[in-house]
């Protein structure tokens, strides 16, 4: 699947992320799926689930941790 440029996200998008980390690996074995983490793009930053709870972080921090 090819990059997304920023510029192109909308409000609602659903990011899929492919995290190669241990634990994200360990994701991907469990449920089957290609991908080991989503968020939600509120059309300035990400919502996300990660290990400090339910967060709101700009777009450059979510995909470089993803």
């Amino acid at each position: 699947m090819p990059n997304i440029a920023p510029s192109d996200l909308k409000h609602g998008d659903v990011l899929l992320y492919y995290g190669t980390s241990l634990v994200s690996e360990l994701i991907r074995q469990f449920d089957g799926s290609p991908y080991s983490h989503a968020s939600i793009y509120d059309g300035t930053q990400i919502f996300e689930a990660i290990a400090e709870g339910c967060v709101k972080r700009p777009l450059a921090t979510s995909v470089s941790d993803g």
